[in-house]
């Protein structure tokens, strides 16, 4: 259990913390004070982080096996947001709400569910013994706001800057390699294979 809330935490406090500032906070605010909106979208969006300066170029993708994040955006102005690792003990999908703007889409999560997974002998997933519906709720670590900044960069259709604040941790803690920050970009067969386990889960199915 312990290990289940410390693995969320980490993965909220980066999301809300580490890849945003103040200005977000404010932005969003101000977003939030404009009487004209943008309509909601469904899109779905995977992402890596990136070596790449100025986070414009794919092949700049740092590769890992966990902290995947895709995002799935409803038209009912709800976000899933699927956080994964290979052959992870639980799959993880946070839950919020977005808000288009002129800048970009603020993500706003509340809730985390979790579904325990069992695996074969060959590490695939044991549909019989791995149960969707047997989930439970906790809530998000961090539900600030915080921004996916729209992007001019060809494929690319969000990216979202990393904090000299966060890198500078990391080159103490003597991190082999300092990511600029996360780009988003669509997948479609990526999208096919999320939606489908996404769709197992009953608690999601109306978002």
């Amino acid at each position: 259990m312990m290990k289940h809330l410390f693995y969320s935490a980490v993965v909220f406090i980066i999301v809300g913390l580490a890849a945003c500032g103040n200005d977000d906070k404010t932005s969003y605010q101000k977003q939030k004070e404009e009487k004209a909106s943008l309509s909601n979208i469904e899109l779905f969006v995977t992402s890596c982080e990136s070596e790449d300066s100025s986070l414009c170029d794919k092949k700049a993708c740092i590769g890992t096996d966990c902290g995947i994040e895709d995002y799935y955006f409803t038209l009912k102005g709800n976000v899933i947001q699927r956080i994964y690792c290979m052959h992870e003990e639980d799959a993880l999908w946070a839950v919020g709400t977005y808000r288009m703007s002129d800048s970009g889409i603020f993500c706003q999560m509340d809730m985390v569910y979790i579904v325990p997974i069992k695996y074969n002998e060959d590490m695939s997933i044991d549909s019989v013994a791995t149960n969707y519906n047997r989930g439970k709720w906790i809530d998000a670590s961090e539900k600030d706001p915080y921004l996916i900044a729209n992007s001019a960069c060809n494929e690319i259709r969000f990216s979202r800057r990393y904090t000299e604040q966060i890198r500078n941790k990391w080159r103490a803690e003597k991190q082999a390699i300092i990511p600029f920050g996360r780009i988003y970009y669509e997948d479609k067969e990526l999208e096919k294979a999320r939606l489908a386990e996404m769709r197992k889960v009953k608690a999601l199915a109306d978002l």
